[in-house]
């Protein structure tokens, strides 16, 4: 699993929490649910993270986000890594334990997830199955052919340039563009320009 699938997972979980909140009015924040995605999600995007950042993201009290950072800490999930020489300043990390039960989280969701769309797609299990692009497959519009005259491999581009003096040196600078001016001539451009 790739740290861009496994980001895209993390989104996924976090938003789906998201209507559960909004529709009961007993839900309270789960600080350890919004520690443990804010630290995934900034790790995996490469950006520190300090104990203050964190508990900001807990959505609870600070002194009990804290506590909370804290017991992370002695429980071996979450490793502090000095930032500066003297080590006064620190930023947090996911161990190498948290970080493989996390995987093995989304690996979880990821499977779950496939169980569902694979039965549309045809795939055998979640090792076929990329988190956030294959059940697009067959809805994706091709891209669009720019240009296109469907007569030739060369494509004329045409310029319109106004008669001053700025203009006349670009329209002086196409000789540089002309197809002689490259030896592969396949991939020449025919540039064309116009006066007014």
């Amino acid at each position: 699993m790739t740290d861009h699938e496994l980001l895209r997972i993390l989104n996924f979980v976090e938003q789906i929490r998201v209507p559960f909140d909004r529709s009961f009015r007993s839900a309270t924040p789960d600080a350890t649910w919004n520690i443990v995605l804010f630290l995934f999600r900034k790790n995996l995007q490469g950006h520190d993270v300090t104990k203050s950042s964190l508990a900001l993201s807990s959505q609870i009290p600070f002194p009990s986000a804290m506590r909370k950072i804290h017991q992370l800490i002695a429980d071996g999930d979450v490793e502090q890594i000095p930032k500066t020489p003297t080590g006064r300043a620190t930023i947090l990390v996911p161990s190498q334990r948290f970080t493989a039960e996390f995987k093995q989280y989304a690996l979880s969701v990821k499977a779950l997830l496939s169980d569902i769309w694979s039965q549309a797609a045809g795939s055998t299990g979640p090792e076929d199955y990329y988190f956030g692009a294959k059940h697009l497959i067959g809805q994706t519009a091709l891209p669009f052919k720019a240009l296109s005259n469907g007569h030739s491999t060369y494509t004329d581009l045409r310029f319109l340039l106004h008669k001053d003096g700025y203009f006349a040196s670009m329209r002086n600078l196409l000789s540089d563009f002309r197809p002689d001016s490259y030896r592969d001539r396949t991939s020449a451009l025919f540039l064309r320009h116009l006066e007014f």
